[in-house]
C-alpha cells in the first residue's frame, strides 16, 4: 500500500516537473520568435531623419554608402592635388632659382659692361699716348742729325736710312765707304763743290767727315 502511494507520488511530480519543463520550452520559443520578427520588422519600419528629411533604415543604409564613396573620391582627388602641388612648387623654387641666377647673371653683365668701358677708356688714353709717342719718334727720326769731324759707323753712331748731307759753314770733302772699304760716296760740300748731296747709308758703312755737317733724313 504504501510502495503504489510512492509510486503514485512519483508520477505525479514528474508530470509536473515535465509540464514545467515544456512550458520553459514554449516560452523561450516565443521569445527568440518574438526577437527575431521584432528586429526585422524594426529593420522594415525603421525611420529616421537624414538632411531633415525623414528616411527609411535602407536609404539611411545606401545614403552612407554614396557619402563614403564620394569621401574616398575626394580622398584621392586631395591626394591627386597634393602631388600635383609638390611638382608645381618644385616647378616654382626652380623658377625662383633661374630668376635669382638671372639677377645674379645681370648684375656680373652690368659689370662686366662697367670693366669693359674702362678698359676701353683706357685704350683710348693708350692709344692716344702711343700716337703722340709715333709723332715724337717720327719728329725725332726726321730730325737733323749734326755730324761733327771725323768718322762714324751707319747701325752705331748714324741709323740706317736716306740721307740728305749739307755743310755746316764752308764745308770740305765728304766720303761714304761700303763694309768692303769701298768709297760709294766721294764728294765736296759747301765751297768748291755740292750745296747738297743725298745718298743711302747701309749698315756697316763708314761715314767720313773733314768738317762739320748735317745729315737730315729722307723718304
Amino acid at each position: 500500500m504504501i510502495s503504489e502511494k510512492m509510486g503514485f507520488l512519483k508520477n505525479k511530480w514528474f508530470r509536473r516537473i515535465a509540464i514545467i519543463v515544456v512550458v520553459i520550452i514554449v516560452v523561450a520559443i516565443l521569445i527568440n520568435a518574438g526577437y527575431s520578427s521584432g528586429y526585422e520588422a524594426g529593420q522594415k519600419n525603421f525611420r529616421g531623419k537624414f538632411n531633415g528629411k525623414v528616411a527609411s533604415y535602407n536609404d539611411v543604409v545606401q545614403k552612407l554608402s554614396d557619402i563614403e564613396k564620394e569621401y574616398k573620391e575626394k580622398s584621392d582627388q586631395l591626394s591627386q592635388l597634393q602631388t600635383e602641388l609638390a611638382s608645381k612648387q618644385n616647378e616654382y623654387d626652380e623658377l625662383k632659382q633661374l630668376e635669382a641666377n638671372r639677377d645674379t647673371m645681370k648684375q656680373q653683365v652690368e659689370s662686366a659692361k662697367d670693366d669693359l668701358r674702362e678698359l676701353k677708356s683706357q685704350i683710348s688714353e693708350a692709344q692716344d699716348k702711343l700716337s703722340s709717342l709715333r709723332g715724337q719718334i717720327d719728329k725725332a727720326n726726321g730730325a737733323p742729325i749734326r755730324l761733327e769731324a771725323g768718322k762714324f759707323t751707319v747701325g752705331d753712331d748714324v741709323k740706317p736710312g736716306r740721307y740728305k748731307v749739307q755743310p755746316i759753314g764752308e764745308g770740305s770733302n765728304f766720303i761714304v765707304y761700303d763694309s768692303t772699304g769701298y768709297p760709294k760716296v766721294n764728294t765736296i760740300l759747301g765751297s768748291g763743290g755740292v750745296p747738297s748731296y743725298t745718298f743711302e747709308a747701309e749698315d756697316g758703312d763708314i761715314i767720313q767727315n773733314e768738317a762739320p755737317a748735317k745729315l737730315t733724313p729722307v723718304k
